[in-house]
């Protein structure tokens, strides 16, 4: 029960935000114009995104990761090294599920050419929607209607290295002006 109210709260905040069209303009940027990407996700899929990122054809693209951890901080998910954003579920968030402040301005302090969320929590759908990213790619369900400015249908329970593959090929298929 305490579930579902945390992600009722958590959905409708999504939702406000993603209404407000006068904080972010969308500027589109090609993947050839990419020099940086922050990508969320969880902490489960973040081996098999990285291996698709050094598959990619000797691109030299800045990769910073923003990670939901189901757990608690200190339990040996990350190394002190790695310079990877944890956003732990049970000590970074607050009673309504909306990541503690500092958190919230570490992330949207991160300059990133594209943001790609790969995530289905709603708690990185929030991290999405109050970035300021230049150019935002996700995946495409109710809570992120019109968040993105290039977004991929799921119609299955696909694995994130399948979504974020699909996600890779139509950025290098699109070209701006």
């Amino acid at each position: 029960m305490c579930r579902m109210l945390t992600d009722y709260f958590l959905k409708k905040r999504i939702r406000k935000l993603m209404g407000r069209d006068t904080v972010r303009s969308p500027h589109p940027v090609s993947w050839g114009e990419a020099r940086s990407l922050l990508v969320l996700c969880d902490v489960e899929d973040r081996d098999a995104i990285t291996e698709c990122l050094t598959s990619s054809r000797g691109e030299n693209k800045e990769v910073l990761f923003c990670l939901f951890i189901h757990g608690k901080r200190g339990n040996g998910t990350l190394s002190s090294a790695d310079r990877d954003i944890p956003v732990y579920a049970d000590s970074d968030l607050n009673l309504w599920g909306i990541p503690r402040k500092d958190i919230l301005e570490r992330i949207s302090g991160i300059e990133a050419d594209i943001l790609i969320n790969v995530s289905r929590n709603p708690v990185m759908c929030y991290i999405a929607a109050r970035h300021p990213g230049r150019f935002k790619v996700g995946l495409k369900y109710p809570e992120m209607e019109e968040g993105y400015d290039v977004s991929l249908a799921i119609t299955e329970r696909e694995d994130a290295c399948y979504l974020f593959e699909r996600i890779l090929f139509y950025l290098r298929s699109i070209r701006f002006k």
